[in-house]
Formats: C-alpha cells, structure tokens, sequence
C-alpha cells in the first residue's frame, strides 16, 4: 500500500475518533488519497459525504453543515486555486466562530516555489483566518498527533475560539490504491473511538467570575442588544426573560419572541428615550445598523459582553465588561417574566406613538416569509444586505412555533455562499429550509443550486426578492447622492445599484430546480402566502418581484 493511501486512511480514521460525521468534497486527482479513504468510510456508515463540484460551495456547504450539526465539518479540496476558493467560507467560518477542517491536497514540498502545474504557497493563504495551520508529509510519523491538534483547536479547545482550520497534506504518487486491495479497509476505521482532548478552562476570555444574573440586575436602564445567535449564550433566555429589560433582537438573534423584545429599534434609537440607556448589554454579534453600532460602541456607559467564546464583540477600545458565558447550540431555557418596569414600559410606549409603517413590497415580502416559516416551524436563512434589515425594521415579537429558528451568515455580513450554506444547513438538519434573499444575492451563488447525479437531494426553497439590484445603497449616503442629479444617479446605477441582465427562473430551471413566479405589492402578498402554505420539497426557486422603490435604512 502506498504512503498516499496509508496517510490518508489515518487521516480519516482519527478524524471520525474525534468525532467528525460529515465531509464535505470536490473531486481531484491530487487529493485521490483522502477520497479513496472517505469513501471506505461511508461505506462502513462512518461518515455522510458531500460531493460538490465547486470548492467554494464545497466550503459554504461545510459552513452549513457545521451550523447544523454544532459540530466540526471536513472539507476535501486538491491543490492550486482550489484551495484559495475556500477563503470566503473560512473567512466567515473565523468571524462566527465556526469548526471546519480543511484537508487541502499538495504537491511535496520539494516543488513548492519551483513552478510546478498546480502549486502554491498554501499554508500562507489562511494564516490569519485560521486558528491551526498544519502540515502532513506522505510518510509523516505522527499524523494521528496533527489531526488531534487541528480537531482541538477547530472546537476551541487550545484556540481562542471554535473556528477553521487548515491541514495541508502533500501527496507523492502513486495517488490510487492498489488495485487488488482497493475494497480491503482493514487499515480504514472500524467505528468511531473517543479521542482524549484538553479542556480549555485555562483558554477561557478574560472575564468576571461574579454570578452574571446578579451582575445584570445591577445595571441601570439597560438596553440588551441581541445580534446573530444571541440563543447560542446558555440559559440567555431564562435570564433576559427574568431580567425584564428591553431587548433590541436583530433577526437572526432568535430571541424576537422573548416577552421584553421590542421593535423597530433603528427609529427608537434616534429619539430622546436613547438618551437614557444607562447601560448595554451584548449578547450574539449585532451587526445590522448604525444607530445599533453607535450604541454598543459608547464608551460614557457601561457595555457589558456576554461572551460564549474568547473573540467577544466590543467596539469600546476595550472598555467594555466582557463575561464568560457557557455556549449552546441553542438555547431553550425558560424563566417567568417579572412585572413590567417603568424603564420597560417606556420603550412599549415608545414603539406604540411611533407613526404606522407603511412597508414597502420588499418588507412585505420579507415578512410574509418569516410568518410562514414561523406558524410552520420551518428553518428560515436570511441572506444578507436588504433582506435581513427589512426584517429588522419591521414588528416581529411574540410567539413562534417550535422548531422555528433563524440562521444567518453574520460573522463577515457577506452575500457570497448563501445558497450553499443552506444546502449545508438542510443536509445537516435533515429537514426543509427556506432562504430569503435578494436578487444579487440569489446570483451571487446560483452555482450552488448544481447537484451531482449521484448526490441525494435536499429540501430547499430559495425566495428571491428581485427589487432589480442592490437596493441597499438607496438607503444609505450613496442613495442620497444619487438624488441630486441625474449624472450622480447613472452613476449610481452602475456602481451601486448593478441591476443585473438575468432570468432568474430560467437559471434555476437549467441547475434542475422547480420554479415560480409572483409579484408582491406593499399591499397585496397573497399569491406568496399561498405559495408559501404548501411543504418545502426538493429544490425550488421563487422568483417574487418586488421591485418598488425601497428604503431600507
């Protein structure tokens, strides 16, 4: 048996030790070892595998998978521009704190720098998005010693927090196993062991070791700031509900239906009643608007973070109060409300003397989404820019089914990958999701709507919310420019707006999706919520245009 076999086999029989269910693949030649060996895994029911045809929705279905599944993801990939399409995927996977390992195939290292086909510097590519960056030769003596050392620090155990790793491993040739033993998996795991790791309780951030409920109790007038899977603090709904405080909860915070949220926070921050918040609370990674972003930045109150992992967030140049929280995957706790507070009741009041909204088709759109997946209890992915802040800016506290759970891609705030990590998401939850996203968005990764003839299908319904181009810039300086004249708006259009020459549903119908088409009217989203009562199954794509003018801030 060759090196190339026999290190591959060891690479995935330590990996599925340490806990490892899910790969996630494009084909290559020079990664051939690691497929040989991952297909003997699935085989032997050790592992689910993934084949994808393009690294970066290889890498963004490992996102999904891993957000699913709260578990380190392995990615497969062959040398060259392959491994540099995992950047993005590994760029979010750093900000939100998200396991993958890369297994990125190479040349030895002898034709490193010398010009060979295919070969590149790769373990400088991910040096500061990765928490490890290790290197296997083909005879390497201690592979089962660097897989462990990149399984521990992808879960955060001897990092600052979970996130990517990369493992590039140089393969000699030959790359196949003989062919006479290529059904023997004697060398291939037997079934999952455990694997010994460190315990991270000397890696923990910096923190307070008071009791937080009594720390938080202590604050006066706070305002809470829920941002993206604010639900992954543990026991944080037990005791935001027993604290009574307002909560400002972005959408993707999971936590809208907490008895204290209140909406419609962006108008709210910019009235006099802001000017009382006596302290903030963070909770998650908010990140949706500026009238937020200056709130959790002040540095003339208290900031307290609530910090599930060592890369906190905190825009005070360090004088925010970070707390050591212990994580979950999502938190379910409970806890009866108190009697409503002055300071509480402000706020109600506040949103209630606000001037009715009158949303536009976009909002409406967005909204009657989020009702249908919310009364059905269906995952929901919200893609970034203006899909997630028409969410924002609307009402959406109280109840919710269960199973209804918000997800989104926050740690970079980044359009590219979302069709993919929604794959990944309903792959790794092995139920239906749907995605909201708009029409850059939604072409930005329509590539990943591509499934291989041999891979199974998955449930997955993509709304696209076509406003034709990226009409986030019309709520921000740039939209106001555009207005002073007709020169700055042609400029405009082509720079920012960049309404695109597609048919989305032809696209979709071409990657094998069933397809439909509706308009919605601020008025008038009867044809979506009809569309939207009926199950998710297999792929789809709806085209749903709402191209008023928006304004979303």
């Amino acid at each position: 048996m060759s090196d190339a076999t026999t290190t591959a086999r060891r690479i995935v029989a330590r990996l599925i030790a340490g806990g490892v269910r899910d790969v996630v693949l494009a084909p290559g030649s020079r990664s051939a070892p690691l497929a040989y060996a991952i297909a003997d895994a699935e085989a032997a029911g050790d592992l689910r595998v993934l084949i994808r045809l393009d690294e970066r929705a290889v890498a963004f279905s490992a996102l999904g998978l891993a957000l699913a599944t709260d578990t380190p993801v392995a990615i497969v990939t062959t040398s060259g521009t392959a491994v540099a399409n995992l950047y993005p995927a590994l760029a979010e996977a750093d900000a939100d704190a998200v396991p993958l390992i890369a297994l990125t195939a190479d040349r030895p290292a002898e034709l490193w720098g010398t010009g060979a086909n295919q070969t590149t510097n790769q373990l400088a590519l991910f040096a500061n998005v990765a928490r490890h960056c290790g290197h296997l030769c083909a005879d390497e003596p201690d592979v089962e010693a660097e897989v462990d050392a990149a399984l521990s620090a992808a879960r955060g155990l001897t990092s600052v927090a979970p996130g990517p790793v990369q493992l590039n491993v140089s393969f000699r040739p030959p790359l196949t196993p003989d062919a006479a033993r290529l059904d023997d998996t004697t060398d291939a795991p037997a079934g999952p062991k455990a694997v010994a790791s460190p315990q991270p309780a000397d890696l923990a951030p910096r923190a307070d070791s008071a009791p937080i409920t009594d720390l938080l109790r202590a604050l006066d007038r706070p305002l809470v700031v829920a941002g993206d899977k604010a639900d992954q603090v543990a026991g944080i709904r037990a005791a935001l509900t027993a604290l009574g405080a307002p909560i400002a909860a972005e959408p993707s915070s999971n936590l809208r239906d907490l008895p204290s949220a209140i909406g419609r926070i962006p108008e709210l921050l910019g009235t006099p009643l802001a000017e009382q918040i006596g302290a903030v609370i963070i909770a998650g990674h908010p990140t949706l608007t500026r009238p937020a972003t200056s709130l959790i930045s002040r540095t003339d109150i208290p900031v307290v973070v609530l910090a599930p992992h060592g890369k906190p967030t905190d825009l005070t140049g360090g004088t925010a109060r970070i707390l050591s929280v212990a994580r979950t995957a999502a938190d379910d706790s409970r806890a009866e409300p108190p009697p409503v507070s002055a300071w509480l009741r402000s706020w109600h009041d506040a949103e209630a003397a606000l001037p009715e909204p009158a949303p536009t088709a976009l909002q409406a759109a967005a909204l009657a989404v989020w009702r249908a997946c919310a009364t059905a209890g269906l995952d929901l992915l919200i893609g970034s820019s203006s899909t997630i802040r028409a969410l924002d800016a609307l009402v959406l506290t109280g109840q919710r089914s269960p199973g209804f759970r918000t997800w989104a891609n926050r740690g970079l705030a980044g359009i590219d990958g979302t069709i993919a990590t929604g794959w990944g998401l309903a792959r790794g939850l092995a139920r239906p999701v749907r995605i909201v996203l708009g029409d850059l968005t939604y072409l930005h990764d329509v590539s990943a709507l591509l499934r291989g003839a041999a891979e199974a299908d998955v449930d997955l319904q993509v709304i696209v919310l076509d406003d034709r181009g990226g009409s986030i810039f019309d709520g921000l300086e740039h939209g106001t420019l555009a207005a002073t004249s007709p020169a700055a708006h042609d400029r405009f259009t082509r720079y920012f707006l960049t309404p695109q020459a597609a048919d989305i549903t032809a696209i979709a119908a071409g990657f094998g999706a069933t397809t439909h088409s509706l308009a919605v009217t601020p008025d008038d989203d009867r044809a979506l919520a009809e569309l939207l009562a009926a199950p998710v199954r297999g792929r789809s794509v709806v085209h749903v245009d709402v191209s008023a003018k928006s304004q979303v801030r």
